[in-house]
């Protein structure tokens, strides 16, 4: 396998509520603020999209980073 081939490039990380009391806009916004330290400290580039309520039980976002070339989606 080369390297290229074991890089993660999409990814989808589920959050089921009920097992801790902070809900998805704490999750969000933590992403945010996580994602900026990153992006400063090893100079890789994040955007963390707006959170979306598909229907009432489901929030979405999504976040885009790119280091070193290489470029991962997580949803």
């Amino acid at each position: 396998m080369t390297e290229q081939q074991g890089r993660i490039r999409k990814r989808h990380v589920f959050f089921l509520h009920g097992f801790d009391p902070r809900g998805p806009a704490a999750y969000h916004s933590m992403y945010e603020r996580e994602a900026a330290k990153q992006a400063k400290l090893d100079e890789t580039e994040v955007a963390v999209t707006k959170r979306e309520n598909d229907d009432p039980r489901a929030s979405v976002w999504s976040v885009n980073a790119r280091f070193d070339g290489q470029e991962t989606e997580t949803t």
